[in-house]
């Protein structure tokens, strides 16, 4: 025989009111938090690819002009270390004369220390080297404007697009009868920071 026991409530449900609940100590309310990474690296370019691209502000070729200004000034001075400051590490330089069956690289700051010992330079100091309006300029994508007699084969893979190009007529090239310069100097360009800097140097260089 089983035996129930039942309560009468009045056929109402009875739950705890919120005053009849223990005490606790209140919690803070939840908050999302959406932990935000930085940017990404600043870069020259970008694809339809990426989801976020931070973008440089592109340089002018006022300062890749300014960057041979410098390197000239230096020539003038004989300057090593104002030459060396306006150059990328490694920076090469290759003669582009119709006898240089081989356009040997050599390091920029090496041929001009041997230069500033061969010939003095200081002389170019009071001479008009170039004409700002004869100079032209070359984009990173117009590498197959250049002259083929200073163009490599490897341009292609080695220039980037926002590299400058400048191709310098020399005014001033040689003095009492002493050759400095060669007719013209083209000069690769590549953004560092800023400003840009020298990476090759092509010249047709006196003997």
């Amino acid at each position: 025989m089983a035996l129930v026991v039942a309560c009468d409530t009045g056929g109402v449900a009875q739950f705890p009111s919120a005053t009849s609940l223990p005490e606790h100590e209140r919690r803070p309310d939840g908050i999302a938090v959406d932990l935000t990474s930085g940017p990404p690296a600043m870069r020259d370019d970008g694809r339809t690819d990426h989801a976020i691209v931070t973008l440089r502000t592109p340089l002018s070729t006022a300062a890749a002009h300014e960057a041979v200004q410098v390197f000239f000034a230096a020539i003038a001075s004989e300057n090593i270390a104002e030459l060396s400051a306006s150059l990328a590490p490694g920076a090469i330089m290759l003669d582009m004369r119709a006898k240089a069956n081989r356009k040997r690289a050599r390091g920029v700051t090496a041929v001009w220390r041997q230069r500033f010992r061969k010939r003095q330079y200081q002389q170019l100091s009071t001479q008009l080297i170039y004409r700002q309006g004869d100079v032209s300029t070359y984009r990173g994508d117009e590498m197959d404007a250049l002259p083929i007699r200073v163009r490599s084969p490897q341009d292609a893979e080695r220039t980037r697009r926002t590299d400058i190009v400048l191709c310098i007529p020399i005014a001033t090239h040689s003095i009492k009868n002493e050759r400095l310069l060669g007719n013209e100097i083209f000069f690769w360009l590549r953004r560092d920071g800023d400003r840009f800097v020298i990476y090759r140097i092509v010249e047709d260089t006196p003997p």
